[in-house]
């Protein structure tokens, strides 16, 4: 999976301009210094870089005229990592003489000495110091038949100007080192294109001999030197678990040069564009493209009939590859359009806040954004494969669904396969929003029951015979208004539903009677979660009981909806869900004759 990637994004740099590497990197936040070399070291330019903004993706300082310059020069000076640094003492992190890179605290901590410095330009000045020995020594001396050997004149130059004048620089141009990000100072030619030909060329000369985990482990074959790639692989004496003991050659796995290369350079792209928050990569096997979004960006032109996701992440001190997974069918577009159903009206203030998420979505990552904001508290788009013992510290029972969805939500929303989902969400919005109820939110269980019923209609879509949500609760609430309001004849409900709805109404009439500042929610919850009817009666009945004084008192019709509710047998075990949107829908209780006019009339006209 991971080689049909790397073919994909060497596709890709065989049809653009190498310029396109440059044009995505993101050079390290920190103050950015370029020197003349053949002006006595006389400043051209001094600049800062931030860290890129997640949400816009802008980078502070990409709009200085040398950005696209630095951002070349810092791609070629990078080390591969701390373990293979130029300085053994790895307080230099730059990895060739044009460049000098060091953390600003280093600087300020007293950490640079002139053993670090000898020490750095000792072995670019003879890099046999570093690469003299076995596999290393031969792939060097390749190395250098090709690049030729090194510019000691200019070594010695930039050496002293290090050694005598940096501190006093730093002083000059007040550069302050209290940011805990680099220092990067640049040595350039009057012409950017020389420079950019040296510097690159130097930056292969460090690559070359480092770009193996270890170069012990190289095996030549046919003249061809494979060796184990330093990507994410962490094989040495400490970890003998990672080789295979059972083969002659106990790597885990051998890559010639050329590919170790470019799969660095694929990490290096990963990394980037992880560092701007990209971390959704799609990667389309038939049309060679690679795509990286961000989280609820759109991916208007993802239609991938096969291709692979990766989903990835700047850690501490290389990129992480947290899943990738093959990718049939996909596309961002919805086969039929998802509409988020106002079937719960909300109170003013909530309908402000809310109303806006309402309405017509066309694009999978809508959805994806309206569950994870509306039923995970926006915990689910960045924990889909964070372990269990690392989840951020929330509300238990968020971090519950969390666990048991995610990974049926993730192909849902990333493999298009919407299979056992609906089972699935309508177990957890349940429990969910029982949880919403009994922490006395109940404008939010609305919104979570609109999302809810509004997904259960949309993955309904193609079971003719259910009928949808919406009508369902319309019906519902319609059925008893008409009852309490309106007959004037002895009646009964007219089914198992409306009972129930009814008892979520009168339960919560009767705790909104009570005097206290602060409502318990105690006598309630137990309402919301009985399975037996004869038990049910029992407790809407002590509820009652508790505020009777209350209910003679205010409303004659309250009386009589519980004395309907206390007689009536339903045939079924109870329905908690109808229980639940009777108790935070609009209560029939409150509605006055002209209401009830009009609700009647909007629900007349509806159905014409």
């Amino acid at each position: 999976m991971f080689d049909e990637a790397i073919k994909v994004f060497e596709a890709g740099l065989e049809q653009q301009p190498e310029q396109w590497l440059y044009d995505n990197y993101v050079p390290a936040p920190g103050t950015y210094i370029l020197l003349n070399l053949e002006d006595d070291f006389s400043v051209r330019n001094i600049f800062d870089v931030g860290k890129p903004d997640k949400k816009t993706g802008e980078i502070p300082g990409e709009n200085t005229s040398d950005y696209k310059f630095i951002s070349f020069l810092d791609k070629n000076s990078r080390l591969i990592s701390m373990n293979k640094a130029v300085d053994s003492g790895k307080i230099i992190h730059s990895n060739n003489y044009y460049s000098f890179f060091i953390k600003k605290e280093s600087i300020k901590a007293g950490k640079l000495q002139d053993k670090n410095i000898e020490t750095y330009y000792g072995v670019l000045s003879d890099p046999y110091v570093k690469y003299g020995k076995g596999q290393a020594k031969q792939i060097y001396e390749e190395t250098e038949k090709i690049l030729g050997p090194v510019n000691t004149e200019i070594i010695g130059r930039i050496r002293t100007w290090v050694k005598q004048n940096l501190n006093t620089f730093l002083q000059q141009q007040d550069i302050s080192l209290e940011a805990k990000d680099y220092l990067k100072i640049f040595f350039v030619y009057a012409e950017d294109e020389r420079t950019r030909e040296e510097i690159k060329k130097e930056g292969q000369r460090y690559i070359r001999p480092n770009i193996f985990n270890n170069n012990k482990y190289n095996q030549l074959a046919n003249n061809t030197i494979f060796g184990l790639h330093s990507n994410n692989m962490g094989l040495n004496e400490k970890k003998p678990f990672l080789e295979n003991k059972s083969r002659k050659i106990s790597i885990p796995c051998a890559v010639t040069m050329e590919r170790a290369i470019i799969q660095n350079q694929f990490m290096e792209y990963l990394s980037s564009e992880a560092a701007k928050g990209k971390n959704n990569v799609y990667i389309d096997l038939d049309k060679k493209t690679i795509k990286c979004v961000k989280k609820g960006e759109e991916n208007s032109d993802a239609d991938i009939e096969s291709g692979l996701y990766f989903r990835v992440r700047q850690g501490k001190t290389e990129l992480e590859i947290h899943s990738f997974e093959r990718i049939t069918g996909y596309n961002s577009e919805l086969k039929q359009p998802f509409r988020l159903r106002m079937i719960f009206s909300f109170r003013e203030k909530a309908e402000e806040a809310y109303s806006g998420s309402y309405g017509m979505k066309d694009k999978l990552y809508q959805i994806e954004s309206l569950v994870n904001e509306v039923l995970f508290g926006k915990y689910l788009i960045n924990n889909y494969k964070t372990a269990a013992g690392d989840l951020p510290n929330i509300d238990h029972r968020i971090k519950e669904e969390l666990l048991l969805c995610r990974e049926q939500l993730w192909n849902w929303f990333y493999n298009n396969n919407s299979r056992n989902v609906k089972p699935l969400l309508d177990k957890a919005c349940k429990r969910l929003i029982k949880d919403t109820i009994e922490n006395d939110y109940l404008e939010k269980a609305k919104h979570q029951f609109n999302l809810w019923f509004s997904l259960t209609d949309y993955l309904n879509e193609n079971r003719r015979n259910e009928v949808p949500m919406s009508d369902v609760m319309s019906e519902v609430r319609r059925q008893l208004m008409e009852h309490v309001m309106k007959s004037r004849e002895e009646w009964m409900f007219e089914n198992d539903d409306e009972y129930y709805y009814a008892v979520g109404q009168i339960s919560r009439y009767i705790l909104e009677l009570s005097r206290a500042a602060k409502k318990s929610l105690d006598m309630v919850k137990p309402i919301l979660t009985v399975r037996d009817d004869k038990m049910l009666k029992k407790r809407v009945a002590l509820l009652a009981k508790k505020y009777d004084y209350a209910i003679e008192m205010k409303y004659a019709r309250a009386m009589e909806l519980l004395g309907k509710v206390l007689t009536y047998m339903p045939d079924e075990t109870a329905n908690e869900v109808m229980i639940m949107a009777g108790y935070v829908d609009k209560n029939i209780l409150y509605m006055s004759k002209k209401k009830y006019d009009e609700e009647e009339m909007k629900n007349n006209n509806a159905g014409l």
